[in-house]
């Protein structure tokens, strides 16, 4: 009895799958001394993944806009015709030097290089801190394949297409390499302070602002902090502001 009570609680900790992405923000004011308002209510995050060989570490921007597993130049503005946006954006992406260059990567892999797929290798985290080496596919416009690229991990949920054979979407990418076993996000932040009522306005760029967790549900990830049977189920369409 105790050897299949035991293959059982084995079986169920390395059943579950999830990944984490620790996150950061980013702003056009990056550079600067003083910050306005919009920095603190207008604000990309963002996190790292090591990738390549030899590793680059590569800044993959989280969205939600049913985008492809793509890869693009930085854009930290919008809207803006001013060139001088450019310039700045040019020097923050030089201070941070977090792209990702496919000529640098001897792990680079054109697939079709028509249709702008590639493959590269990735080094994955989960919540028990296990790394995951893995090549997987992505897009990138084969025109930019040669710039200064940043990722982006898109939180829509994409129904498969059979007539989009060449687009990469994430939830699809990562179930189908075995990484997740669901296609669950959950965003997860520190307590509030409730000692230092300005922390919001914390302009720490350096700061890690919370786990963006992909594959499992709070209750299967962490069940002695979330229960199921307190989970709220509905059916609708939000945005990721």
């Amino acid at each position: 009895m105790l050897s299949i009570i035991l293959f059982f609680i084995f079986f169920q900790i390395f059943s579950q799958k999830n990944l984490v992405f620790p996150f950061k923000k980013l702003t056009i004011e990056y550079l600067n001394k003083t910050k306005s308002i919009a920095d603190f209510i207008n604000f990309h995050i963002y996190t790292n993944i090591t990738m390549g060989t030899p590793p680059q570490i590569v800044g993959h921007f989280i969205t939600r806009s049913d985008r492809p597993f793509y890869y693009d130049n930085i854009q930290l503005h919008h809207g803006h015709q001013d060139k001088n946006f450019d310039l700045v954006q040019e020097e923050i992406e030089n201070a941070l030097k977090i792209y990702y260059k496919t000529e640098s990567s001897t792990s680079f892999k054109e697939i079709d290089d028509y249709y702008g797929l590639y493959s590269d290798l990735y080094y994955l985290y989960d919540l028990n801190h296990k790394e995951i080496k893995i090549n997987l596919n992505y897009n990138i416009n084969p025109t930019e394949k040669k710039r200064k690229l940043y990722g982006t991990l898109d939180l829509y949920y994409h129904w498969d297409d059979p007539d989009e054979e060449y687009d990469v979407y994430l939830f699809s990418l990562l179930k189908d390499s075995n990484l997740i076993n669901n296609k669950y996000f959950s965003i997860i932040y520190g307590d509030y302070d409730l000692n230092y009522t300005f922390n919001y306005l914390d302009d720490d760029y350096s700061k890690v602002l919370g786990n963006l967790i992909l594959g499992e549900y709070p209750h299967e990830f962490d069940p002695e902090k979330y229960k199921e049977e307190d989970q709220i189920s509905i059916n609708g369409v939000f945005s990721y502001i």
